[in-house]
C-alpha cells in the first residue's frame, strides 16, 4: 500500500530529515497544519488515481500523538475526505 511521505528539501541545506524536522513541528505546534497539508494531499491524489484509472487506492498517512488528541480529529479527515470527493480512509 503507498504511504504519503513528507520530504524537506531546503533551498541552503538540502535534505532535512523528518526525524529532525516531525519533532520541531511537534514541539513547536505547527506539527497539525503539516499533517492537514499531508492528508489534503493524499487525499488529492487518491481522486486523481481514481479519476484516471477508475478504482480509489489505499494510501496509509500517519497521525501524529498530537492530533491523536485532538477530539476534532474525524470531523477533520471527513472534510478532508468530502472536499476532494475522496473515498474514506480505513484504520490499519
Amino acid at each position: 500500500m503507498p504511504e504519503a511521505l513528507i520530504r524537506w528539501i531546503h533551498p541552503k541545506l538540502g535534505f532535512i530529515s523528518p526525524g529532525d524536522f516531525i519533532p520541531l513541528f511537534e514541539s513547536n505546534g505547527l506539527i497539525q497544519m503539516v499533517d492537514d497539508f499531508v492528508w489534503n494531499e493524499a487525499a488529492i491524489q487518491i481522486r486523481k488515481w481514481k479519476d484516471q484509472y477508475g478504482i480509489a487506492v489505499p494510501v496509509s498517512v500517519n497521525v501524529s500523538r498530537i492530533d491523536i488528541l485532538d477530539s476534532e480529529l474525524e470531523s477533520k479527515l471527513d472534510g478532508i475526505l468530502k472536499k476532494n470527493d475522496s473515498p474514506p480512509f480505513e484504520c490499519c
